[in-house]
């Protein structure tokens, strides 16, 4: 699915200017894809550029989506999956804090 995704940003990217026809098909399958790709953070980020391309290049458009698109981005930008969201810590540290 990645790579089909990847053809539609290429396409979007040397073609914008006659991809805006597609939009109706392409934005909502593409959206659908970002935000159901569970732990397939590289899926997410393909789609995501997609649909950036889809606003650079298609910007008339596209206006209609810009919306979904906007709050989606705004969900994905606040996730780090380098950050451990564990709120709890290991209660072996404060034991070695004490032992000094």
């Amino acid at each position: 699915i990645q790579r089909y995704i990847t053809c539609i940003n290429v396409i979007c990217r040397h073609a914008g200017h006659r991809f805006g026809d597609k939009l109706q098909q392409i934005v909502p399958k593409v959206a659908m894809f970002a935000n159901n790709a569970g732990e397939d953070d590289d899926l997410r980020e393909c789609a995501i550029q997609v649909l950036e391309s889809c606003v650079l290049w298609c910007s008339g458009d596209i206006t209609e989506f810009t919306g979904e698109i906007i709050e989606m981005c705004l969900v994905y930008l606040s996730y780090d999956p380098n950050y451990n969201y564990d709120d709890g810590f290991d209660e072996d540290d404060d034991e070695d804090e004490d032992d000094d």
